[in-house]
């Protein structure tokens, strides 16, 4: 068996063949998978973190499967590529791979009844993703000089590359803004002439869009891709068009291949130089996977103390049987920070229920903001003076999902940059006459805490455990009892503090700093 080796964090392409007695040379392609790391609490049932598939054998062939078993239909080097995607865990999906070989003669296998128009894998904004378009002379009698084109809105999908099998020409790209709003952009391919039930696929790379995410309050907009096979024959009243296939596709984008995710979202998808007191949208996502329909879904989801409990607003829920079971009620508290939503007798389909073939049918979701805290957790009155504004810090949120009696889901952990501006975090402004305590770098790597001290008067002659002292605080302001072990050194005005805590905790820390009869309050994110 002969393998392609790539780096430690993607499948590999193996394949092996036979020989029949005509000395047909049959393949067998198989990923050597790696396993995949979950971020999920232990105390929660998850699935296990897993790839979806999408070959492309260099023929015009592909395939869904993890393992496929292919023949060709000439002696020649062909390039085979694998995109596996990886569901249910946090790293980001691999590029595609590709394995080079050269096949043998055999029976030629591109045969399937697939629709029209379909995709390698759902749409995610910044990653990309293969049109499948499979066209086929449908007549009974040959036709001459066919053409192809395929529709998209350019405020979803970008071209990016295309893989054309058999000897098809990209000819033309054409804006066409009266197509909106479902296209606003075709590309034209010339495929020849075309045999009676002669069929071929093309794949057409498009990376998708944060505009296929739509506007937040809003339901995800419909993503649609069109083909449309034609000839054109000449007459007395010119060339005129005589359509042979024609057929369009629906889909929705995902802000993550996990089917129950949580997404904070603003117009750009994600946040960014964000300050305190602004608004952060959330979506939870949520797909029945099973077998059956789920009758009742719930969600639960509790509130960083980085967020404002009491600005919450509910925006909007969707289920697609919405019209006819409108079973929804969620109760929020602002004590606890937790949010319950139920969904009752919704009837969702699963994805692996009999005879269910449009994803979209078992997906739902809910959408809610809420906002950022201005960190006054405690009363700023109490200080002097606060300093160290941080440069960002991070929110972090995940949910809870149910369906029916089975065990309970956790989501990904969706988390938020916050960039803060001096205005929105220091709540006194620092006087040039007084000390300036800075934690550098901030937020820090490792468990030591080094403060530079500056706007101290040359004739200082440096800190000791007699003229200043400290108290370290957690993210909820409560009292966080260690050892500082604070160590000093000096260089000229500038002087440096380092602690060694024991108790220096992940996320937000508030050291407290009292020197010359001033009380100062420096934030740290560990």
């Amino acid at each position: 068996m002969l393998f392609l080796g790539v780096n430690a964090q993607s499948p590999y392409i193996n394949y092996s063949y036979t020989v029949d007695l005509n000395g047909n040379y049959t393949y067998t392609f198989t990923p050597d998978k790696v396993k995949l790391e979950q971020d999920y609490p232990l105390d929660y049932s998850n699935p296990e973190a897993d790839y979806t598939f999408f070959w492309s054998f260099g023929d015009g062939d592909y395939s869904f499967k993890e393992e496929i078993v292919h023949t060709y239909k000439s002696t020649q080097t062909i390039d085979v590529m694998l995109i596996a995607t990886p569901r249910y865990s946090p790293i980001d999906p691999p590029p595609a791979f590709y394995s080079f070989i050269t096949v043998h003669k055999g029976n030629y296998s591109n045969v399937n009844d697939d629709p029209m128009v379909l995709i390698s894998r759902e749409p995610r904004p910044a990653y990309n993703s293969f049109a499948i378009v499979n066209y086929e002379n449908t007549l009974s009698i040959p036709i001459q000089k066919a053409k192809l084109r395929f529709y998209f809105n350019t405020q979803h999908f970008e071209y990016f590359d295309e893989q054309l099998f058999n000897s098809e020409m990209n000819i033309s790209t054409t804006t066409d803004t009266a197509l909106l709003p479902k296209y606003d952009n075709y590309i034209t391919y010339d495929v020849g002439n075309l045999a009676p039930k002669e069929k071929h696929t093309i794949l057409i790379e498009l990376q998708t869009l944060l505009g296929a995410m739509g506007d937040l309050g809003e339901p995800l907009p419909e993503l649609y891709l069109r083909a449309e096979l034609y000839y054109e024959v000449n007459s007395s009243k010119g060339i005129v068009e005589y359509t042979v296939q024609d057929y369009t596709m629906v889909t929705k984008a995902v802000g993550g291949w996990d089917p129950n995710d949580k997404l904070a979202l603003t117009n750009s998808l994600f946040y960014n130089n964000m300050a305190a007191q602004e608004w952060v949208d959330y979506r939870i996502n949520f797909q029945n996977i099973g077998l059956a329909p789920a009758k009742n879904v719930e969600i639960i989801d509790t509130f960083s103390f980085d967020l404002d409990s009491s600005t919450f607003v509910f925006n909007q829920y969707y289920h697609p049987k919405k019209a006819i079971y409108s079973g929804f009620s969620y109760v929020y508290d602002s004590a606890t920070r937790i949010l319950k939503c139920n969904f009752s007798n919704i009837n969702l389909d699963g994805t692996k229920q009999r005879g269910i073939t449009n994803m979209e049918e078992t997906k739902g979701y809910v959408e809610f903001k809420i906002k950022t805290m201005r960190k006054q957790i405690f009363n700023p009155s109490l200080f002097t003076h606060i300093d160290s504004c941080l440069p960002y810090y991070q929110i972090e949120n995940r949910a809870y999902i149910s369906f029916d009696n089975a065990d309970t889901i956790a989501t990904n952990i969706a988390t938020t940059d916050l960039y803060i501006s001096s205005n929105a975090s220091c709540f006194t402004p620092h006087s040039s006459s007084t000390p300036l305590f800075t934690v550098v770098p901030n937020p820090i790597k490792g468990g030591n805490i080094v403060i530079r001290v500056t706007n101290l008067p040359p004739t200082f002659g440096g800190f000791n455990t007699s003229n200043i002292s400290f108290n370290l605080y957690n993210s909820t302001f409560s009292t966080a009892t260690c050892s500082l072990n604070p160590s000093f050194s000096s260089l000229s005005t500038n002087h440096q503090i380092t602690l060694h805590p024991s108790c220096l905790s992940t996320g937000i820390n508030y050291l407290v700093i009292i020197f010359s009869g001033q009380t100062y309050l420096v934030l740290v994110v560990k």
